[in-house]
């Protein structure tokens, strides 16, 4: 979920020589893109399934090959249905990670991170919550994986900010990675191979790197009253989804 320390999660991961956790990804787009090549009248000639298939296959390891590491997390909406669809239909062996805040901090958060205007809010709420938008199909996507068959793991914002450590050995031992020494202090920007995020608004990707803590603000109160009227059904149904699951 965007707003829910992917950031800050991909900073503590990247510092293990064993695994990295990528910036915003597209990766999912260029499988589609390569499977959807079957729909080609060239392809439609000579239906080379296999062939097509292995080009999507490679795509994943060939995409991060320069990363030098075993293991990669790959930030993106893969719980949409047509993403499930070509992971299963490429068999791939998949486990998932979630990174869940409640939805309506989701939404104060990028608020006040984009400084929205006071007249804009109800009509930037909305744009985020539609199924095609960052917040709406992570939400869709979140909950296609659970309640589908494939491994996951919840990790809740609450639990990154307050035991970064606990979190990320739990992580690791999930995703079956050796363990190394983090730092919660101090630590590294998120960046890969020298990439940073080059964001129109900087402080999108940058976090405290000093001291990880949760910002004491009221997020309610960001929030227009006709948003939390029209989506407090979404947020509490989507919550309890979690509790119920993050067994």
């Amino acid at each position: 979920m965007p707003r829910a320390g992917n950031t800050l999660l991909g900073s503590l991961l990247n510092q293990s020589d064993n695994i990295k956790v990528t910036a915003n990804s597209v990766v999912s787009e260029l499988v589609h893109r390569i499977l959807t090549l079957q729909e080609f009248p060239q392809y439609q000639e000579f239906p080379d399934y296999t062939g097509v298939h292995n080009a999507a296959k490679q795509a994943f390891f060939s995409y991060y090959k320069h990363y030098g590491c075993k293991h990669v997390l790959d930030r993106g909406a893969w719980g949409t249905k047509a993403n499930l669809h070509y992971l299963r239909e490429l068999k791939l062996n998949t486990k998932f990670l979630i990174l869940y805040r409640p939805v309506f901090e989701c939404l104060a958060s990028t608020l006040k991170i984009m400084n929205v205007e006071e007249s804009r809010k109800e009509e930037m709420c909305n744009s985020l919550l539609r199924r095609e938008r960052n917040l709406g199909v992570a939400i869709w996507s979140i909950e296609n994986i659970l309640n589908s068959k494939e491994k996951y793991k919840i990790i809740t914002y609450d639990e990154l900010i307050k035991s970064p450590k606990e979190t990320i050995f739990k992580i690791l031992k999930f995703l079956n990675v050796p363990e190394y020494k983090i730092k919660t202090k101090n630590f590294d920007q998120f960046s890969i191979q020298n990439i940073e995020y080059n964001d129109p608004i900087p402080e999108w990707h940058h976090i405290r790197t000093n001291n990880i803590k949760k910002n004491p603000y009221d997020y309610l109160s960001l929030i227009p009253d006709k948003i939390i009227e029209k989506y407090e059904k979404t947020h509490i149904m989507f919550d309890n989804l979690i509790k119920s699951k993050n067994g």
